[in-house]
Protein backbone atom coordinates (compact mmCIF):
# COMPACT_ATOMS: atom_id res chain seq x y z
CA UNK A 1 0.00 0.00 0.00
CA UNK A 2 1.47 3.58 -1.05
CA UNK A 3 2.19 5.60 2.03
CA UNK A 4 -0.54 8.08 0.63
CA UNK A 5 -3.53 5.46 -0.05
CA UNK A 6 -2.01 4.68 3.80
CA UNK A 7 -2.52 7.72 5.06
CA UNK A 8 -5.38 8.65 3.44
CA UNK A 9 -6.84 5.63 4.69
CA UNK A 10 -6.43 6.20 8.83
CA UNK A 11 -7.33 10.09 7.98
CA UNK A 12 -10.65 8.23 7.34
CA UNK A 13 -11.29 6.00 10.10
CA UNK A 14 -10.12 9.48 12.29
CA UNK A 15 -13.17 11.10 10.35
CA UNK A 16 -15.68 7.76 11.25
CA UNK A 17 -14.29 7.94 14.77
CA UNK A 18 -15.22 11.62 15.15
CA UNK A 19 -18.52 11.70 13.42
CA UNK A 20 -19.52 8.17 15.61
CA UNK A 21 -18.19 10.38 19.25
CA UNK A 22 -20.02 13.36 18.34
CA UNK A 23 -23.61 11.34 17.90
CA UNK A 24 -25.01 11.69 20.88
CA UNK A 25 -26.20 8.07 22.49
CA UNK A 26 -29.20 7.82 25.42
CA UNK A 27 -27.73 5.65 28.14
CA UNK A 28 -28.73 1.94 28.68
CA UNK A 29 -28.54 -0.19 31.25
CA UNK A 30 -25.24 -0.55 32.56
CA UNK A 31 -24.11 2.30 30.34
CA UNK A 32 -23.70 3.25 26.85
CA UNK A 33 -23.69 1.48 23.97
CA UNK A 34 -22.15 3.23 21.33
CA UNK A 35 -19.83 2.44 18.21
CA UNK A 36 -16.63 4.48 19.32
CA UNK A 37 -14.36 1.60 19.06
CA UNK A 38 -15.06 0.27 16.36
CA UNK A 39 -13.56 2.40 13.82
CA UNK A 40 -9.92 2.23 15.59
CA UNK A 41 -10.22 -1.79 16.02
CA UNK A 42 -10.88 -1.80 12.46
CA UNK A 43 -7.92 0.50 11.37
CA UNK A 44 -5.45 -1.94 13.20
CA UNK A 45 -6.97 -4.99 11.72
CA UNK A 46 -6.69 -3.31 7.81
CA UNK A 47 -3.87 -1.05 8.76
CA UNK A 48 -2.03 -2.45 11.13
CA UNK A 49 -1.28 -2.58 14.74
CA UNK A 50 1.03 0.83 14.31
CA UNK A 51 -1.57 2.82 12.03
CA UNK A 52 -4.22 1.37 14.41
CA UNK A 53 -2.65 3.32 17.82
CA UNK A 54 -1.92 6.49 15.52
CA UNK A 55 -5.71 6.28 14.54
CA UNK A 56 -6.97 6.25 18.48
CA UNK A 57 -4.44 8.93 19.71
CA UNK A 58 -5.14 10.96 16.80
CA UNK A 59 -9.07 11.07 17.21
CA UNK A 60 -8.95 11.47 20.90
CA UNK A 61 -6.72 14.39 20.51
CA UNK A 62 -8.88 15.94 18.06
CA UNK A 63 -12.04 14.93 19.92
CA UNK A 64 -10.67 17.00 22.97
CA UNK A 65 -10.24 19.78 20.88
CA UNK A 66 -13.21 19.66 18.61
CA UNK A 67 -16.03 18.71 21.33
CA UNK A 68 -14.25 19.08 24.65
CA UNK A 69 -15.89 16.69 27.28
CA UNK A 70 -13.70 17.47 30.21
CA UNK A 71 -10.21 18.42 30.72
CA UNK A 72 -8.07 16.01 28.35
CA UNK A 73 -5.96 13.07 30.25
CA UNK A 74 -3.45 11.10 28.57
CA UNK A 75 -4.26 8.40 29.97
CA UNK A 76 -7.88 7.92 27.79
CA UNK A 77 -5.87 8.83 24.61
CA UNK A 78 -3.43 5.97 25.70
CA UNK A 79 -6.34 3.73 26.01
CA UNK A 80 -7.52 4.99 22.41
CA UNK A 81 -4.58 4.26 20.97
CA UNK A 82 -3.85 0.97 22.19
CA UNK A 83 -7.46 0.29 21.33
CA UNK A 84 -7.00 0.67 18.13
CA UNK A 85 -3.15 -1.21 17.82
CA UNK A 86 -3.90 -4.21 20.53
CA UNK A 87 -6.66 -6.19 18.75
CA UNK A 88 -5.00 -6.80 15.22
CA UNK A 89 -1.42 -7.39 17.76
CA UNK A 90 -3.32 -10.12 19.60
CA UNK A 91 -4.71 -11.35 16.57
CA UNK A 92 -1.79 -11.51 14.75
CA UNK A 93 -1.41 -11.79 11.15
CA UNK A 94 -3.29 -14.34 9.03
CA UNK A 95 -6.58 -15.36 7.32
CA UNK A 96 -9.47 -13.35 8.65
CA UNK A 97 -11.88 -15.21 11.73
CA UNK A 98 -14.48 -14.39 13.84
CA UNK A 99 -12.65 -16.57 16.31
CA UNK A 100 -9.26 -14.30 16.01
CA UNK A 101 -10.93 -11.06 15.91
CA UNK A 102 -13.30 -12.02 18.56
CA UNK A 103 -10.15 -13.37 21.01
CA UNK A 104 -8.11 -10.27 19.50
CA UNK A 105 -10.90 -8.11 20.68
CA UNK A 106 -11.73 -9.75 23.79
CA UNK A 107 -8.46 -9.00 25.35
CA UNK A 108 -8.10 -5.47 24.17
CA UNK A 109 -11.65 -4.81 25.50
CA UNK A 110 -10.89 -6.68 28.68
CA UNK A 111 -7.40 -4.48 29.39
CA UNK A 112 -8.76 -0.86 27.88
CA UNK A 113 -12.03 -0.36 29.26
CA UNK A 114 -12.35 -3.10 32.12
CA UNK A 115 -8.87 -2.07 33.67
CA UNK A 116 -7.33 0.94 32.43
CA UNK A 117 -10.22 3.07 31.98
CA UNK A 118 -11.78 2.49 35.55
CA UNK A 119 -7.87 3.23 36.95
CA UNK A 120 -8.18 6.34 35.24
CA UNK A 121 -11.47 7.46 36.63
CA UNK A 122 -10.49 6.86 40.01
CA UNK A 123 -7.07 8.72 39.52
CA UNK A 124 -9.16 11.74 38.00
CA UNK A 125 -11.44 11.07 40.59
CA UNK A 126 -10.42 9.44 44.13
CA UNK A 127 -12.77 8.30 46.33
CA UNK A 128 -12.47 7.06 49.73
CA UNK A 129 -13.34 3.02 48.98
CA UNK A 130 -11.27 3.19 45.35
CA UNK A 131 -11.88 -1.01 45.26
CA UNK A 132 -15.63 -1.23 45.83
CA UNK A 133 -16.06 1.83 42.89
CA UNK A 134 -13.20 -0.23 40.53
CA UNK A 135 -15.45 -3.34 40.96
CA UNK A 136 -18.81 -0.59 40.03
CA UNK A 137 -16.82 0.30 36.82
CA UNK A 138 -15.29 -3.07 36.34
CA UNK A 139 -19.02 -4.48 36.24
CA UNK A 140 -20.23 -1.73 34.38
CA UNK A 141 -17.64 -1.83 31.93
CA UNK A 142 -18.11 -5.94 31.67
CA UNK A 143 -22.07 -5.76 30.91
CA UNK A 144 -21.01 -3.15 28.05
CA UNK A 145 -18.40 -5.16 26.47
CA UNK A 146 -20.13 -8.29 26.39
CA UNK A 147 -22.38 -6.59 23.73
CA UNK A 148 -19.84 -4.55 22.13
CA UNK A 149 -16.74 -7.66 21.98
CA UNK A 150 -18.74 -9.70 19.49
CA UNK A 151 -20.68 -7.11 17.71
CA UNK A 152 -17.12 -5.56 16.90
CA UNK A 153 -15.70 -9.17 15.98
CA UNK A 154 -18.39 -9.70 13.39
CA UNK A 155 -18.31 -5.84 11.95
CA UNK A 156 -14.78 -6.32 11.62
CA UNK A 157 -14.71 -9.75 9.68
CA UNK A 158 -17.42 -8.60 7.65
CA UNK A 159 -15.51 -5.31 6.52
CA UNK A 160 -12.37 -7.30 6.22
CA UNK A 161 -13.54 -10.37 4.07
CA UNK A 162 -15.62 -7.28 1.96
CA UNK A 163 -12.13 -5.11 1.49
CA UNK A 164 -10.53 -7.92 0.38
CA UNK A 165 -13.07 -9.36 -1.87
CA UNK A 166 -12.67 -5.93 -3.51
CA UNK A 167 -8.86 -6.05 -3.25
CA UNK A 168 -8.99 -9.17 -5.32
CA UNK A 169 -11.92 -8.43 -8.21
CA UNK A 170 -9.66 -5.10 -8.89
CA UNK A 171 -6.96 -5.03 -11.38
CA UNK A 172 -3.93 -5.20 -9.60
CA UNK A 173 -2.50 -2.65 -11.31
CA UNK A 174 -5.12 -0.10 -9.58
CA UNK A 175 -2.95 -0.58 -6.17
CA UNK A 176 -6.29 -0.61 -4.46
CA UNK A 177 -5.04 -1.47 -1.00
CA UNK A 178 -1.68 -2.41 -1.46
CA UNK A 179 0.06 -6.08 -3.01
Amino acid sequence: MSPTLRLTCMAMFVALSLAIQMVPVPPVSGGFFRLAALPLILSGFVLGPRAGFMVGVTSDVLECLLVPKGMFFPGFTLTQGLTGALPALVAGPGPASFRRYLVGIAISQGLTKFLLVPVFLLILAPVPEPVAAWKVLAVRALITQSAHIPLYAWICLVVVRALEAARTAVRPSAGFLGP
